[in-house]
């Protein structure tokens, strides 16, 4: 089996992870506090990042061991279990982190990331078989496609200034504060717990 596209998506996922780091060290740079919604995106999006890119890089490491049906069937396994946790993580803490309710945006990706983990059981079980590397590659795939559809909407947390310019040829850019942003206790990244 040719495991090549689970390597790329290893490599999209960690650099999820540096995309992070640098908006939360850009953050820091131009002197704008970490605030407890910041500080949990953070955590959350390194933590699904990094289980993504992990996961992917299972069945190749297993396969000099078991077969590769076995290997892809391992994988999903752990996959399931590691992005279903992350899920019920993501629903039961947000509420807390975030006060604003939930749009009909996060529901909707949601639903997709639960997609994912009905494809990894579904390759876990080897239903239907002889496909375990399509779907355990497409449950792979949707999962870092959520992971973007997160990133891009948390753009707006994790950078503390607005890229939206002005519509007069005097002004080309504005830096406006962001007025509907809920105010949160400011708090350091290492006073977070769980991802």
């Amino acid at each position: 089996m040719d495991f090549q596209y689970l390597y790329y998506l290893a490599v999209i996922s960690v650099s999820y992870v540096g995309f992070t780091a640098f908006f939360i060290t850009l953050r820091q740079l131009i002197g704008a506090d970490v605030d407890q919604v910041t500080a949990w995106l953070t955590r959350y999006l390194i933590a699904v990042a990094l289980c993504v890119a992990m996961t992917a890089l299972m069945p190749p490491l297993l396969n000099h061991f078991v077969t590769p049906v076995c290997a892809l069937r391992l994988a999903s396994a752990v996959t399931f279990v590691l992005m279903f946790r992350l899920d019920i993580i993501f629903i039961l803490r947000l509420p807390h982190v975030y006060k604003k309710p939930t749009d009909a945006w996060f529901w909707a990706m949601f639903g997709v990331a639960i997609i994912a983990d009905i494809l990894f059981i579904l390759c876990t079980l080897g239903i239907p078989k002889g496909i375990e590397l399509g779907e355990f590659s497409v449950g792979e795939t949707i999962e870092v496609g959520v992971m973007f559809c997160y990133f891009s909407k948390s753009l707006e947390q994790l950078l503390p200034f607005n890229w939206e310019t002005s519509r007069t040829e005097s002004s080309p850019s504005a830096a406006v504060p962001h007025e509907d942003r809920p105010v949160q206790d400011k708090v350091r990244v290492d006073q977070v717990s769980g991802p």
